[in-house]
């Protein structure tokens, strides 16, 4: 007797399956059934991809899909090595050379450095049918002055690991060539987790014999480091691409309305789907949020059976919007406003109304009534300043200003600085510490900064790195000074 097995979409096995409002809008997931592919992105990613042997840094703020962009892209080709990038900020290269290995299946010894056995041993190998009796594959390899050719599986090993990796993604771009696919691709995501900038240079050197062999780097990480200085004196020269992840357009975000309104039988008017994108501060999961809230809340949508035909307006919009409490801002604002411990008495701004201001407090409000922008310079916000204590500029120097953001620059990347040490301290070995496909996913094992102050020729730009910062920042001003 023979056991036929048949796996079936639920959604379409079942006719009479409801489809859940919380199914389709999923702000603390990956979406699925409102997954937009941003298509100029997509294509101008792969292309580059396609070339090889280049290094592409993906640059753009947390929560606009960077993750879950490059995790499709990799799908373009067969071999994708993942890495991590707070698995790399302690040990810099031997780190990077022992996740590749695991990555490859490649069976080397952490603490002796050496890939001992044969090549029947190496997964990426056995996968792609290289080295193999019966494949017609001759191996030869002269790499890290270690030289030797086999046709079978007998011939054993005794080599160090970067040369093994080396030479299995080396046969990998070769096979790739052959079969006329995409060359193999190795991915680090959140390669600002590796806070030093000699390591991260010492990461990119590493690479760049394997980029030789047409083997493309993908290095994720935050805007403004089109110039990092990981880069320097590595002669990487043309082989560097940055490809900017801009924050999600007005078309982009409403995608997401449309196609999920469509899933649950429901229709929204144009002014109210727009509206909805606007305070979405780029973000698609901002977006996902306020369209679950409109439904379910405003219009009492739980599925696809509601029997609601059009969706309305909430009778009050700020109200609406400040339902959106995240409670990691609102305390990240509560601690930016506090500053760095005082050395001396502060000085304060008293408004109308009899509110007091510091220093810290007047940039956070400058820039709620700027609109938090995710980006600024800060003569900007400076003027905005001046504009709220109705003072010259030249005038604010009793505030110091200036400090008091590169003080919350130093605040707001702390967080992630004593996570790191943190991991570094408790970590198990490398080779048995694998990430799964869900840890990947929720990127969550480390905080990301959520502001940076960078010197920018002439003047500073500041930058608001999580949406949700700049979305609590605007709704919710009171946690400035509560």
């Amino acid at each position: 007797m023979t056991l036929s097995v048949r796996y079936v979409d639920k959604m379409t096995a079942e006719p009479n399956r409801r489809t859940r409002t919380i199914m389709v809008f999923t702000p603390t997931r990956r979406p699925e059934l409102t997954n937009v592919r941003r298509t100029n992105l997509w294509t101008s990613l792969t292309r580059l991809m396609e070339q090889g042997g280049v290094f592409i840094s993906v640059l753009g703020t947390t929560k606009l899909g960077k993750s879950t962009l490059i995790r499709d892209a990799l799908t373009t080709a067969a071999v994708t090595p993942y890495i991590p990038g707070q698995q790399l900020d302690k040990e810099g290269e031997s780190a990077l050379w022992a996740r590749l290995a695991a990555a490859l299946e490649i069976p080397a010894s952490q603490q002796k450095g050496k890939v001992t056995g044969n090549k029947a041993r190496w997964g990426v190998l056995a996968r792609l049918g290289i080295g193999f009796s019966g494949t017609g594959a001759s191996v030869t390899s002269s790499i890290g002055g270690e030289e030797h050719t086999d046709n079978s599986t007998s011939v054993t090993y005794d080599i160090d690991t970067p040369t093994a990796v080396t030479e299995a993604l080396n046969l990998a771009s070769q096979k790739a060539r052959e079969d006329g696919e995409n060359p193999p691709v190795i991915a680090i995501d959140d390669f600002h987790f590796v806070t030093d900038p000699g390591k991260r240079r010492e990461i990119i050197l590493a690479l760049r014999p394997l980029a030789d062999a047409d083997v493309t780097v993908l290095l994720a990480t935050l805007p403004g480091r089109e110039t990092d200085a990981g880069f320097t004196d590595t002669n990487i020269g043309g082989r560097h691409q940055p490809l900017t992840v801009p924050t999600w357009n007005i078309e982009e975000l409403t995608k997401i309305a449309t196609i999920g309104f469509g899933k649950l039988k429901v229709t929204a008017p144009p002014d109210v789907t727009r509206r909805l994108a606007r305070e979405s501060h780029g973000s698609p999961q901002i977006m996902q949020q306020l369209c679950l809230n409109l439904c379910r809340d405003v219009n009492g949508v739980e599925d696809d059976a509601s029997g609601v035909e059009v969706l309305k307006g909430p009778d009050d919009w700020n109200s609406f919007f400040r339902t959106i409490e995240d409670t990691h801002s609102l305390k990240w604002l509560q601690l930016l406003r506090g500053g760095l411990r005082a050395r001396r008495e502060r000085n304060f701004y008293e408004d109308d109304n009899g509110v007091r201001y510091d220093g810290y407090q007047l940039i956070l409000f400058a820039l709620h009534k700027l609109g938090s922008p995710d980006e600024i310079k800060f003569t900007q916000l400076k003027s905005k300043v001046a504009e709220i204590v109705k003072m010259r500029s030249s005038a604010l120097g009793k505030y110091a200003l200036e400090q008091k953001v590169r003080n919350m620059d130093i605040l707001a990347s702390r967080d992630m600085t004593n996570a790191l040490e943190r991991l570094a301290d408790s970590e198990a070995d490398t080779e048995d510490s694998l990430f799964t496909d869900e840890e990947i996913g929720l990127a969550n094992l480390v905080p990301q900064p959520v502001l940076e102050a960078v010197d920018s020729g002439n003047d500073m730009t500041i930058r608001i790195l999580d949406p949700l910062l700049a979305y609590a920042l605007k709704w919710h001003p009171e946690a400035i000074h509560s």
